[in-house]
Protein backbone atom coordinates (compact mmCIF):
# COMPACT_ATOMS: atom_id res chain seq x y z
CA UNK A 1 0.00 0.00 0.00
CA UNK A 2 1.51 3.29 -1.08
CA UNK A 3 1.95 6.06 1.43
CA UNK A 4 0.53 9.44 0.52
CA UNK A 5 3.19 12.02 -0.19
CA UNK A 6 2.73 15.20 1.84
CA UNK A 7 3.24 18.65 0.34
CA UNK A 8 6.81 19.84 1.03
CA UNK A 9 5.44 22.86 2.92
CA UNK A 10 3.15 20.82 5.23
CA UNK A 11 4.10 18.96 8.40
CA UNK A 12 5.77 15.56 8.19
CA UNK A 13 2.61 13.69 9.16
CA UNK A 14 -0.90 14.45 10.38
CA UNK A 15 -0.53 12.75 13.75
CA UNK A 16 2.58 14.70 14.72
CA UNK A 17 1.00 17.87 13.38
CA UNK A 18 -2.08 17.50 15.57
CA UNK A 19 0.08 16.92 18.67
CA UNK A 20 2.19 19.93 17.84
CA UNK A 21 -0.85 22.15 17.31
CA UNK A 22 -2.14 21.24 20.78
CA UNK A 23 1.13 22.52 22.24
CA UNK A 24 1.04 25.76 20.28
CA UNK A 25 0.21 28.92 22.16
CA UNK A 26 -2.45 31.31 20.93
CA UNK A 27 0.30 33.57 19.61
CA UNK A 28 1.99 30.75 17.66
CA UNK A 29 -1.26 29.77 15.99
CA UNK A 30 -1.70 33.29 14.77
CA UNK A 31 1.47 33.12 12.68
CA UNK A 32 0.72 29.85 10.89
CA UNK A 33 0.71 30.74 7.19
CA UNK A 34 -1.49 27.72 6.50
CA UNK A 35 -4.40 29.25 8.37
CA UNK A 36 -6.76 31.72 6.72
CA UNK A 37 -5.37 35.26 6.74
CA UNK A 38 -7.83 38.10 7.27
CA UNK A 39 -5.78 40.44 5.10
CA UNK A 40 -6.80 40.56 1.46
CA UNK A 41 -3.98 39.04 -0.61
CA UNK A 42 -3.64 39.68 -4.32
CA UNK A 43 -1.23 37.92 -6.65
CA UNK A 44 -0.37 40.42 -9.38
CA UNK A 45 0.38 37.72 -11.92
CA UNK A 46 -1.55 35.55 -14.35
CA UNK A 47 1.12 32.84 -14.30
CA UNK A 48 -0.46 29.43 -13.63
CA UNK A 49 2.83 28.27 -12.08
CA UNK A 50 2.87 31.11 -9.54
CA UNK A 51 -0.78 30.45 -8.76
CA UNK A 52 -0.07 26.75 -8.11
CA UNK A 53 2.92 27.52 -5.91
CA UNK A 54 1.17 30.16 -3.80
CA UNK A 55 -1.78 27.78 -3.36
CA UNK A 56 0.59 25.43 -1.53
CA UNK A 57 0.71 27.87 1.39
CA UNK A 58 -2.96 27.23 2.08
CA UNK A 59 -3.98 30.89 2.07
CA UNK A 60 -6.86 32.60 0.32
CA UNK A 61 -5.79 34.97 -2.44
CA UNK A 62 -7.07 36.63 -5.57
CA UNK A 63 -5.42 36.91 -8.96
CA UNK A 64 -5.32 40.33 -10.60
CA UNK A 65 -2.64 40.34 -13.32
CA UNK A 66 -0.50 43.44 -13.48
CA UNK A 67 -0.60 45.52 -16.66
CA UNK A 68 2.89 46.84 -16.04
CA UNK A 69 5.01 46.81 -19.20
CA UNK A 70 8.45 45.32 -18.64
CA UNK A 71 11.43 47.19 -20.05
CA UNK A 72 14.29 44.72 -20.38
CA UNK A 73 16.56 47.42 -21.83
CA UNK A 74 17.01 49.25 -18.52
CA UNK A 75 20.71 49.31 -17.73
CA UNK A 76 20.84 47.53 -14.39
CA UNK A 77 22.61 44.35 -13.21
CA UNK A 78 20.28 41.29 -13.41
CA UNK A 79 19.78 41.16 -9.63
CA UNK A 80 18.65 44.79 -9.49
CA UNK A 81 16.66 44.73 -12.73
CA UNK A 82 14.49 41.75 -11.82
CA UNK A 83 13.62 43.35 -8.46
CA UNK A 84 12.85 46.65 -10.19
CA UNK A 85 10.45 44.88 -12.57
CA UNK A 86 8.82 42.90 -9.76
CA UNK A 87 8.20 46.13 -7.86
CA UNK A 88 6.73 47.73 -10.98
CA UNK A 89 4.25 44.87 -11.35
CA UNK A 90 3.24 44.96 -7.70
CA UNK A 91 2.95 48.75 -7.63
CA UNK A 92 0.71 48.76 -10.72
CA UNK A 93 -1.89 46.71 -8.85
CA UNK A 94 -1.23 48.22 -5.41
CA UNK A 95 -2.23 51.69 -6.62
CA UNK A 96 -5.80 50.41 -7.08
CA UNK A 97 -6.39 49.01 -3.57
CA UNK A 98 -6.41 50.63 -0.13
CA UNK A 99 -5.91 47.72 2.27
CA UNK A 100 -4.34 44.61 0.78
CA UNK A 101 -1.10 42.71 0.40
CA UNK A 102 -0.02 42.76 -3.24
CA UNK A 103 2.49 40.16 -4.43
CA UNK A 104 4.36 40.86 -7.66
CA UNK A 105 7.14 38.80 -9.23
CA UNK A 106 9.33 38.82 -12.30
CA UNK A 107 11.64 36.18 -13.74
CA UNK A 108 14.21 36.06 -16.50
CA UNK A 109 17.32 34.06 -17.24
CA UNK A 110 20.88 34.89 -18.12
CA UNK A 111 23.27 32.81 -20.17
CA UNK A 112 26.84 34.04 -20.27
CA UNK A 113 25.57 37.31 -18.75
CA UNK A 114 23.04 37.82 -21.57
CA UNK A 115 19.48 38.44 -20.36
CA UNK A 116 16.66 36.40 -21.89
CA UNK A 117 12.98 37.00 -21.22
CA UNK A 118 10.03 35.18 -22.77
CA UNK A 119 10.27 34.41 -26.50
CA UNK A 120 7.98 36.38 -28.77
CA UNK A 121 7.55 33.52 -31.25
CA UNK A 122 8.69 30.05 -32.32
CA UNK A 123 11.85 31.25 -34.07
CA UNK A 124 13.02 33.28 -31.10
CA UNK A 125 12.32 30.32 -28.83
CA UNK A 126 14.47 28.15 -31.08
CA UNK A 127 17.38 30.60 -30.90
CA UNK A 128 17.09 30.74 -27.12
CA UNK A 129 17.26 26.95 -26.83
CA UNK A 130 20.33 26.86 -29.06
CA UNK A 131 21.98 29.47 -26.82
CA UNK A 132 21.18 27.56 -23.60
CA UNK A 133 22.26 24.14 -24.92
CA UNK A 134 25.21 22.76 -22.93
CA UNK A 135 25.26 25.88 -20.74
CA UNK A 136 24.62 26.89 -17.13
CA UNK A 137 21.43 28.93 -17.09
CA UNK A 138 20.90 31.37 -14.23
CA UNK A 139 17.26 31.94 -13.28
CA UNK A 140 16.74 35.31 -11.60
CA UNK A 141 13.50 36.06 -9.78
CA UNK A 142 12.52 39.23 -7.99
CA UNK A 143 9.50 39.34 -5.70
CA UNK A 144 7.82 42.34 -4.12
CA UNK A 145 5.08 42.46 -1.49
CA UNK A 146 3.34 45.77 -0.84
CA UNK A 147 1.06 46.43 2.12
CA UNK A 148 -1.19 49.12 0.68
CA UNK A 149 -2.54 50.12 4.11
CA UNK A 150 0.77 51.70 5.15
CA UNK A 151 2.65 51.54 1.82
CA UNK A 152 5.26 49.21 3.32
CA UNK A 153 7.34 47.39 0.68
CA UNK A 154 9.31 44.19 0.93
CA UNK A 155 11.55 43.24 -2.00
CA UNK A 156 13.77 40.19 -2.33
CA UNK A 157 15.67 38.17 -4.89
CA UNK A 158 16.60 34.56 -5.54
CA UNK A 159 18.91 32.80 -7.97
CA UNK A 160 18.81 29.22 -9.24
CA UNK A 161 21.36 27.66 -11.59
CA UNK A 162 20.29 25.05 -14.13
CA UNK A 163 22.87 22.92 -15.96
CA UNK A 164 21.46 22.15 -19.40
CA UNK A 165 22.64 19.13 -21.40
CA UNK A 166 23.69 19.49 -24.99
CA UNK A 167 20.62 19.57 -27.22
CA UNK A 168 20.75 18.48 -30.83
CA UNK A 169 18.73 20.15 -33.56
CA UNK A 170 16.33 17.21 -33.35
CA UNK A 171 16.01 17.63 -29.56
CA UNK A 172 15.19 21.31 -29.94
CA UNK A 173 12.61 20.72 -32.65
CA UNK A 174 11.02 17.95 -30.59
CA UNK A 175 10.78 20.13 -27.49
CA UNK A 176 9.38 23.09 -29.41
CA UNK A 177 6.70 20.91 -30.99
CA UNK A 178 5.21 20.31 -27.52
CA UNK A 179 4.45 24.02 -27.16
CA UNK A 180 5.94 24.29 -23.67
CA UNK A 181 8.23 27.13 -24.73
CA UNK A 182 5.37 29.62 -24.62
CA UNK A 183 5.25 32.05 -21.68
CA UNK A 184 8.55 30.79 -20.25
CA UNK A 185 11.74 32.80 -19.76
CA UNK A 186 14.42 31.33 -22.00
CA UNK A 187 11.76 29.17 -23.72
CA UNK A 188 12.19 26.35 -21.20
CA UNK A 189 10.82 25.45 -17.76
CA UNK A 190 12.19 22.82 -15.41
CA UNK A 191 9.06 20.71 -15.42
CA UNK A 192 7.35 18.76 -18.18
CA UNK A 193 9.17 17.74 -21.35
CA UNK A 194 12.32 19.69 -20.48
CA UNK A 195 13.31 17.21 -17.75
CA UNK A 196 15.48 14.99 -20.02
CA UNK A 197 17.65 17.98 -20.89
CA UNK A 198 18.35 19.13 -17.34
CA UNK A 199 21.53 17.76 -15.84
CA UNK A 200 21.65 19.54 -12.48
CA UNK A 201 19.76 22.13 -10.42
CA UNK A 202 21.48 24.37 -7.89
CA UNK A 203 19.19 26.35 -5.62
CA UNK A 204 15.46 26.70 -5.06
CA UNK A 205 13.21 24.60 -7.29
CA UNK A 206 10.25 26.92 -6.79
CA UNK A 207 12.40 29.88 -7.79
CA UNK A 208 13.29 28.08 -11.00
CA UNK A 209 9.53 27.97 -11.66
CA UNK A 210 9.38 31.74 -11.25
CA UNK A 211 8.32 32.17 -7.63
CA UNK A 212 10.66 31.81 -4.59
CA UNK A 213 7.99 30.26 -2.39
CA UNK A 214 10.23 29.74 0.63
CA UNK A 215 11.04 33.44 0.86
CA UNK A 216 7.43 34.51 0.30
CA UNK A 217 6.27 32.08 3.00
CA UNK A 218 8.84 33.41 5.48
CA UNK A 219 7.81 37.00 4.78
CA UNK A 220 4.10 36.29 5.24
CA UNK A 221 4.84 34.56 8.54
CA UNK A 222 6.88 37.58 9.65
CA UNK A 223 4.07 39.91 8.63
CA UNK A 224 1.62 37.97 10.76
CA UNK A 225 3.98 38.12 13.76
CA UNK A 226 4.33 41.88 13.37
CA UNK A 227 0.56 42.28 12.98
CA UNK A 228 -0.06 40.23 16.13
CA UNK A 229 2.38 42.39 18.15
CA UNK A 230 0.82 45.62 16.86
CA UNK A 231 -2.73 44.42 17.59
CA UNK A 232 -1.94 43.31 21.11
CA UNK A 233 -0.03 46.47 22.02
CA UNK A 234 -3.07 48.64 21.39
Amino acid sequence: MKKKTQNIFSMANTKDTNKKRKRLTKRDRKVDVGEKMKKRIILASGSPRRKDLLTQLGIDFEIIPSEYEEDMTIQLPPKELVQYLAKGKARDVADKYNDALIIGADTFITVNEKIMGKPKDYNEAKEMLKATSNQVVKIHTGVCIINTKNNEEWIDYDLTKIHIKKMSEKDIESYLSKGEWKDKAGAMGIQGNSAPYIQKIEGSYSNAMGFPLEKVSDRLKQWRKEKWKTTNQK
